[in-house]
């Protein structure tokens, strides 16, 4: 199993959610070194939730995609030893609140650990883009985004921005980035009616 070492620069993570409400459905992990991508990891998740029309609509997956998965307490060991102490990279908070609400639902914690925000990295060295967006920051660096809101995709590409930035000037040392401690947090409330369902009459929707 592909684990973080003193020759790892940082990870780069990506999730996609089964629901607005930040419900896990798959999760892509992608180590950089000093020569750029070594390894990668990623694997479906089950949310043990229905899947909302708007979520599906932006990754394309669906819950016949994830029914033999893991759920996410199946796999909190295996993310745990893979991510404790490490330097992540994601695009935007998103996948940590993502992170933060899914533990807070099964009651689980991970080990602290450094967090660097690969879309204020972009902002910070090419501030003359429209906007940092992954899409917009891969296509003018020329870095290929097979498929956007494909987790490993994602985190592949996130990872890649940083790396090109340190190359650009950015300074990644030992200080860099916040530090994180997940730790369970109250659930939320129930999602809400307006949220589309995959087998929701959809009639003249964007979503169907």
């Amino acid at each position: 199993m592909p684990n973080h070492s003193d020759k790892t620069l940082f990870v780069a993570l990506d999730v996609e959610s089964a629901t607005v409400q930040h419900h896990i459905c798959q999760i892509g992990l992608a180590w950089f070194g000093a020569a750029g991508l070594s390894h990668v990891w990623k694997s479906e998740i089950n949310p043990q939730f229905r899947f909302d029309g708007m979520s599906q609509y932006v990754h394309g997956l669906r819950e016949s995609d994830i029914v033999a998965a893991p759920t996410f307490p199946e796999l909190a060991g295996q993310l745990a030893h893979m991510l404790g102490g490490a330097l992540i990279v994601t695009h935007s908070n998103y996948d940590v609140v993502a992170l933060r609400k899914t533990m807070g639902r099964y009651g689980l914690s991970l080990p602290e650990f450094r967090w660097l925000d690969s879309c204020k990295v972009a902002r910070q060295t090419w501030p003359e883009l429209e906007n940092h967006t992954l899409p917009v920051v891969t296509s003018h660096l020329e870095i290929s985004l097979t498929q956007h809101h494909n987790a490993l995709d994602d985190a592949i590409a996130a990872g890649e921005v940083v790396y090109r930035a340190m190359s650009a000037g950015f300074d990644l040392d030992d200080r860099t980035g916040a530090s994180i401690i997940l730790k369970p947090v109250a659930p939320e409330s129930p999602v809400p009616n307006w949220v589309l369902k995959p087998d929701d009459s959809s009639d003249g929707s964007l979503w169907a």
